[in-house]
């Protein structure tokens, strides 16, 4: 999880996307990207500090929900499975519910940073701030860590009477709530609120489903190369596919300066860099992805005494 930490703030702050901001109008873009199109070492501003992401996202799930479970395991606490299903559960329950909360205290972010009081800004920018924060993305971990105990316990009973119930229960409740807001991406309100309900509730039917239609039976899914590829170092490519882009996206602008003016050059840029990471990643399966942060990974945890199949 401290891992996790480190990359999100290179990420954010060195090799990631840029963001709109949309009260300014403007791109909010890290070093690699603004430096590539100003042709010029460029540092973001200091807004760039205190954003979240979905690596930040994983890295403290990975930091709470395993210290949770490790509370809960110990002292042959895994024989008390359903103990351990309802703390996770209700825990999951009063998060996303509650999360209400964070459209009320979402200015306090601004506010901490305009009076340079950093260190709340920087545990607001963990579990309130945009774009995926701790209050509501922690209970899906919590939830994911139900599923996976079920799983591991092949509890198919349990996930078809009570995990696929609440997984509808957070759709239907996040989908009609979507449809009584006004549609917003930029700012904390209700429609982001039952938004992430929603997405809850998507995110719990496909994992129940495939693991009961695949994983559970036994049965094979489709061989298709690149998307192997693609899962094996999807964590290398996040980091690299801004640097990727946006030298794409220079050349492009002094073959054709006016490529980005409209929706199908946009579109047919997008097809053009995963054709372009396609032909890397072909290359660089032949080597086993040498190099990757997941070949590091694996490496480092195996001499630690931890096997992994990542790259196998």
């Amino acid at each position: 999880g401290g891992i996790y930490i480190i990359i999100h703030y290179i990420l954010n702050i060195f090799l990631g996307r840029w963001n709109v901001d949309f009260i300014n109008n403007q791109p909010d873009m890290t070093v690699v990207a603004s430096s590539i199109r100003n042709m010029q070492l460029t540092f973001p501003r200091i807004t760039k500090f205190f954003e979240g992401s979905s690596i930040s996202t994983i890295g403290l799930n990975l930091i709470i929900v395993t210290s949770l479970l490790f509370f809960l395991l110990r002292n042959k606490g895994f024989e008390k499975e359903k103990r351990n299903y309802w703390v996770l559960g209700i825990s999951g329950f009063i998060i996303m519910l509650f999360s209400f909360t964070r459209i009320y205290l979402y200015s306090i972010v601004g506010q901490s940073i305009q009076a340079k009081n950093y260190l709340v800004a920087t545990i607001l920018s963990f579990t309130i701030a945009n774009p995926y924060p701790l209050l509501p993305y922690l209970a899906y971990g919590l939830f994911a860590s139900i599923i996976g105990l079920m799983i591991y316990r092949k509890r198919e009973n349990l996930i078809k009477k009570v995990i696929i119930p609440i997984g509808l229960f957070f759709f239907i409740y996040g989908l009609v709530g979507c449809m009584n807001f006004p549609k917003t991406i930029s700012k904390a309100d209700y429609f982001w609120y039952f938004k992430t309900h929603l997405e809850l509730g998507i995110f719990i039917l496909i994992i129940t489903f495939f693991w009961l239609t695949f994983e559970f039976r036994n049965k094979k899914i489709i061989n298709i190369p690149f998307i192997k590829w693609f899962s094996r170092v999807s964590l290398t490519i996040y980091l690299l596919e801004t640097l990727l882009s946006e030298i794409f996206g220079k050349i492009l602008s002094y073959l054709i300066p006016a490529w980005n003016q409209t929706i199908n050059g946009c579109l047919i840029f997008g097809a053009l860099n995963i054709i372009i990471w396609i032909l890397i990643l072909w290359i660089w399966q032949k080597n086993n992805f040498k190099f990757s942060v997941e070949y590091w990974w694996v490496k480092i945890f195996r001499k630690l005494g931890k096997k992994s199949t990542k790259m196998d």
